[in-house]
């Protein structure tokens, strides 16, 4: 980060600036870069320099300029990775433990915490934990004696005759549903499909709105009409008339 002082007073820090930073790597000319500036407030400023800013080993000096401000100066140094690393790397690395978090030849002593996967051998007693159940053995190798509650529980479990009934009581209501066979049913190929055809088009001549009486009062009164415009059928005698007159003819 970088402190801008007000170029009037020289004390006070100046906000609102825009920076214009050259660098100078390794003792070469000042060129002008172009890191992301960030204001932090009371003439801070927060330089975000890049990889490419500091690619040089040596001394970076960095200036910084703005209008109504006071240039800035800094030196950091860049140091080689090489370097940190030999300063860290204080020891061989075969001077340190082979282990590489496998299988483990032998413990010697307790073992505090818990064991992942099978063991080979236990040389002395095993202590089991207060949290076993009151059934478990005292120590490894000993029998397992099963407690009276374990008995009663084992006696009490449901024979499978007494499981079958529990379920035949708990199906009873759906199982009185099914009271006639299948095959008295309808089967697939007996069934005709409606004349939906026929269907759509009296649909279609009723009114949109059967609760509406007076569509329904007006379509029956014209069916009336319709019928009522029907001529009546020819007597007997016209009918014999009308032979007579066609032979005639």
């Amino acid at each position: 980060m970088v402190f801008m002082t007000d170029s009037a007073d020289h004390i006070s820090g100046k906000a609102g600036l825009t920076l214009t930073i050259t660098a100078s790597k390794n003792g070469a000319a000042f060129a002008s870069i172009s890191p992301t500036v960030t204001e932090r407030g009371n003439g801070w400023y927060l330089l975000d320099l890049t990889t490419a800013h500091t690619d040089t080993i040596g001394d970076l000096a960095i200036r910084a300029t703005a209008t109504g401000a006071d240039p800035t100066d800094l030196v950091a140094q860049v140091r080689a990775a090489e370097a940190i690393i030999a300063t860290n790397l204080d020891a061989t690395v075969s001077s340190r433990s082979t282990f590489a978090g496998g299988a483990v030849a032998s413990v010697t002593g307790n073992v505090g915490g818990n064991v992942a996967g099978s063991v080979g051998s236990v040389a002395a007693p095993v202590t089991l934990a207060s949290s076993q159940p009151d059934y478990a053995p005292a120590k490894a190798g000993d029998a397992m004696t099963l407690t009276a509650a374990y008995d009663a529980a084992k006696t009490a479990a449901p024979t499978a005759a007494a499981n079958a009934s529990a379920v035949r009581t708990e199906l009873a209501t759906e199982l009185a549903r099914v009271d006639a066979s299948i095959s008295s049913r309808l089967s697939s190929g007996d069934y005709t499909a409606p004349d939906n055809t026929s269907i759509g088009q009296i649909n279609a001549r009723l009114p949109s709105d059967p609760a509406d009486q007076s569509l329904i009062i007006a379509a029956t009164d014209q069916i009336r009409a319709d019928i009522a415009s029907i001529p009546a059928a020819p007597t007997a005698q016209q009918i014999a008339v009308e032979i007579l007159d066609n032979q005639t003819a």
